[in-house]
C-alpha cells in the first residue's frame, strides 16, 4: 500500500505546497526501510528546492524525517542544514530540540555551522525546556563528534542548576520517579563527552536529597551468614539460589545463578514467579528494606543480567544506594566484563575489537509471552558499544571452531553482547535466539558476568566471579587450539584444587588433546 501511494504521489509533486511536502516526506521516512530509494528521491529533491518557503514547523518536520532517512542517501538533510541555520531563531524550543536530534543523528558533514546557529538560538531558552526536552537536547549532540561539544556544554550548565529544582518540585510519586529518570538521562546523554565531574556532583546532590525522603523507614541490617557465599565456593560447587557476595552500606553484590530473572515478572508465566529475584529479596529483606516492594524502582535492582546469564548483580537495600549506583552507570563509570564463547574463530591480530552497531529492542510474541530481543538497526537503533579485548581459540569435540572471549560493555542495551557477536558472525554457544549452535553438551548459552567494578560514597566494589560449575563442564568439552591459546585463558578460569581441568564432575577424564 505505501509503495503504491508513493508511486502515485510522484506525479503530483510539482502541485504540492510546502506543508504537503513536509507531511509526505515525514510519512515516507517512517516507512523508509520498506520503500525503495527511487521512490524517496523525488520527494527529497522537490523538498530541497523549496526549503526557503518552509515555516519553522515544516522545517522541523523535514529535519526529523531527513534524520530518519539519511542512511538511505536520499534525504535533503545537507540542504536543510543551511536553511535551518538561517531560521533557527524563529524555532520554538521543541522545534529546536527536534532539529538538534535530527542533524546529530544524521551526522551531517557540514554540521558545525548548523550547531553553532542552533546552539545560539537554543541557549537563551534552555531554562524554559521541560526536563525531558533538555535531556533530548543533551543526548543528540552526544551522538556526533566533539565539534558539537559547545551545545552539549550549554545543556550541561543549565542541567547542573536545574537538577535540584526538578527533584524538589516533584510532589506526586510518579513525578518523583520521572525527576530521577530525567536527571540520570541528562548525565547519560552527556556521558560520552568530557563534561562529567561537576555534572555528576550536581546530579548526586539532587538524587541524595530525593533518596533521604524516601529512606525514612529504611533500617540497615547486617546480612545473615547463611545468605552469603564466597567466590571460592562458586568455583567448586553449584550454587543454585541467589546469595550475597559482598555488601557495603547501601549496596549489595548478589550472586545471580542461571535461570533466575532480574526483569519484571510476566503475570502469565508461573516459572517467572518461582525464579524471580524480587521474591527472594522480599523473603529475606522485606522487613528492613521497603524498596523490595517498589516495582517502579525494580525492587532495588540496579541493573539486569539475562535470565540464563550468571554472575554478580547489584542490589540496593535503600534508595540512596540505588540512585548512587545508577548514577555511576549513567556516567559510564562502571566496569563490567564478561566471558563468553562464540562460534567460529575470532582472531584479534591488531588489538581489541570494538563493535558499535546501533541496537533496537523489539518485542516478540511467543504464545502468551512477550519476549524482548534486540536487532541491529542503523536507522533508529540506540548507540551501543561492545569491546572484545581478548580471545582464545578453541576446538569442539568434532573439531568445530569456537572462541572464548573476554568482553567489556561500554553501554547496557538489551542482549547487547549476544546481538553484537551474532551480527559479527560469532553467535554464542547455546544461544538459538541469536543463531548460536546448541549441541547436546551445552546446557545454556555460554555467557558469564566475570568482573564488576564501581565506587559509591560508602566504598568500592571490585569483584571477579569465577566461571560457575555448569559452564566449566561445557568448557571441558573444548580444547585450546594450541599451547599458547591454553596459556592465554588461565587468568580467567578457576584452577580447582584436587581436580584436573580435564576431568568432568564424576572425575573421569575427557579428551583434551591440544590441536595443532
Amino acid at each position: 500500500m505505501l509503495a503504491a501511494i508513493a508511486q502515485a504521489w510522484q506525479t503530483k509533486i510539482r502541485e504540492s505546497n510546502c506543508q504537503d511536502l513536509a507531511n509526505v516526506l515525514r510519512s515516507m521516512a517512517t516507512a523508509a526501510a520498506s520503500l525503495p530509494a527511487e521512490m524517496l528521491a523525488p520527494a527529497a529533491e522537490a523538498t530541497a528546492l523549496r526549503l526557503h518557503g518552509f515555516e519553522s514547523q515544516g522545517l522541523a518536520n523535514i529535519s526529523w524525517s531527513s534524520g530518519v532517512s539519511e542512511s538511505r542517501g536520499v534525504s535533503p538533510m545537507h540542504a536543510a542544514s543551511a536553511v535551518v541555520s538561517l531560521k533557527a531563531t524563529s524555532f520554538s524550543s521543541q522545534e529546536l530540540c527536534n532539529a538538534i536530534w535530527a542533524f546529530a543523528t544524521a551526522k551531517v558533514a557540514e554540521g558545525e555551522p548548523f550547531f553553532q546557529a542552533v546552539g545560539d538560538a537554543a541557549y537563551p531558552r534552555l531554562f524554559q525546556l521541560l526536563p525531558v526536552d533538555l535531556a533530548n537536547a543533551a543526548r543528540a549532540p552526544a551522538t556526533v563528534e566533539p565539534r558539537s561539544q559547545a551545545s552539549a556544554a550549554a545543556a550541561k550548565e543549565v542541567a547542573e542548576q536545574r537538577f535540584g529544582v526538578w527533584c524538589a518540585a516533584a510532589q506526586r510519586p510518579e513525578d518523583q520517579k520521572t525527576a530521577v529518570v530525567n536527571v540520570l538521562s541528562v548525565v547519560e546523554a552527556l556521558g560520552r563527552l568530557d563534561l562529567k565531574e561537576s555534572l555528576v556532583s550536581a546530579a548526586s546532590a539532587a538524587l541524595c536529597d530525593r533518596a533521604q525522603r524516601l529512606d525514612q523507614s529504611y533500617q540497615e541490617q547486617p546480612v545473615l551468614e547463611e545468605l552469603r557465599v564466597t567466590t571460592a565456593e562458586l568455583a567448586l560447587d553449584s550454587v543454585t539460589e541467589p546469595r550475597v557476595l559482598e555488601s557495603l552500606p547501601g549496596l549489595c553484590v548478589l550472586w545471580k545463578p542461571p535461570g533466575w530473572s532480574a526483569a519484571l515478572e510476566d503475570p502469565k508465566s508461573e516459572s517467572d514467579k518461582d525464579f524471580a529475584l524480587r521474591r527472594w529479596l522480599q523473603r529475606h529483606f522485606g522487613k528492613s528494606s521497603p524498596i523490595v516492594y517498589d516495582e517502579g524502582e525494580t525492587y532495588g535492582l540496579v541493573h539486569r543480567l539475562d535470565r540464563f546469564t550468571s554472575g554478580p548483580l547489584l542490589w540496593a537495600p535503600c534508595y540512596r544506594g540505588l540512585f548512587e549506583a545508577r548514577l555511576q552507570f549513567a556516567a559510564r563509570q562502571v566496569c563490567k566484563e564478561y566471558l563468553c564463547i562464540g562460534r567460529g574463530w575470532l582472531q584479534l591480530s591488531s588489538g581489541p575489537l570494538h563493535l558499535k552497531a546501533p541496537l533496537k529492542e523489539e518485542i516478540a510474541i511467543d504464545g502468551e509471552l512477550r519476549l524482548a530481543r534486540s536487532r541491529v538497526n542503523p536507522i533508529s537503533g540506540k548507540w551501543a558499544h561492545t569491546e572484545v579485548s581478548e580471545a582464545v581459540l578453541l576446538s569442539g569435540p568434532d573439531r568445530e571452531p569456537y572462541t572464548l572471549m573476554k568482553v567489556r560493555l561500554h553501554t547496557g542495551r538489551t542482549h547487547q553482547i549476544r546481538c553484537h557477536l551474532s551480527h559479527e558472525g560469532h553467535p554464542l554457544l547455546g544461544d538459538p535466539v541469536y543463531g548460536g549452535p546448541t549441541p547436546g553438551w551445552s546446557s545454556r548459552h555460554w555467557l558469564h558476568a566475570w568482573r564488576l567494578q564501581l565506587r559509591i560514597s560508602s566504598g568500592k566494589v571490585d569483584l571477579q566471579v569465577p566461571v560457575p560449575v555448569d559452564l566449566q563442564e561445557t568448557l571441558r568439552r573444548l580444547a585450546p587450539a594450541s599451547l599458547q591459546e591454553a596459556y592465554k585463558s588461565r587468568p580467567w578460569l578457576p584452577q580447582t584444587p584436587g581436580k584436573s581441568p580435564s576431568q568432568n564432575s564424576e572425575g573421569t577424564r575427557t579428551r583434551r588433546k591440544v590441536l595443532g
